[in-house]
């Protein structure tokens, strides 16, 4: 066989082609998407943890120890559209979402040295209310899945504790 008569693409070169077309696609995208996100948590950790002895005992103005207390920090409030949480399947954790923008409410408190997250939202801060005082950022999802009195996170919710 002369080299003009050589097929154009021999069949293990399509192989490798398509393997390379189905990493370049399928594959990458989804590791380096996963990779900035667990890199944004840990930033958002590591701002968290360093705000915690500024913060410490600093929880927002006027606590009483009835009822809890939030305040927000530099950011936008993490806010998300109802249908878009329960188009997610994240309906059940609205509830929690709303009761953390409650407690911050009306004139949304803003808390001095709170520093936004990764996504923008200003890191939340819980006081009062008989549970220990914390941080919150409502994570990668813009939703509050943790509930107001938990001390443990829910979801991709992120939190700290103060005291």
């Amino acid at each position: 066989m002369t080299l003009d008569q050589r097929p154009f693409a021999s069949g293990w070169r399509v192989v490798r082609h398509l393997a390379l077309a189905l990493v370049a696609t399928a594959v990458a995208p989804p590791l380096l998407a996963w990779g900035l996100n667990a890199q944004r948590e840990a930033q958002t950790r590591r701002m968290m943890e360093g705000s915690v002895h500024s913060q410490s005992g600093a929880g927002p103005a006027g606590v009483s120890g009835d009822v809890a207390h939030v305040a927000c920090g530099s950011g936008a409030i993490p806010d998300i559209d109802q249908q878009t949480a329960s188009d997610r399947g994240l309906a059940q954790a609205w509830m929690n979402h709303q009761g953390w923008l409650a407690a911050l409410g009306q004139a949304a408190a803003r808390q001095q040295g709170l520093p936004k997250d990764a996504w923008d939202h200003c890191i939340l801060m819980r006081a009062g209310g008989g549970a220990a005082a914390v941080m919150l950022s409502a994570g990668a999802n813009g939703l509050i899945e943790t509930p107001l009195d938990a001390s443990v996170p829910d979801g991709d919710d992120i939190l700290v504790t103060v005291d």
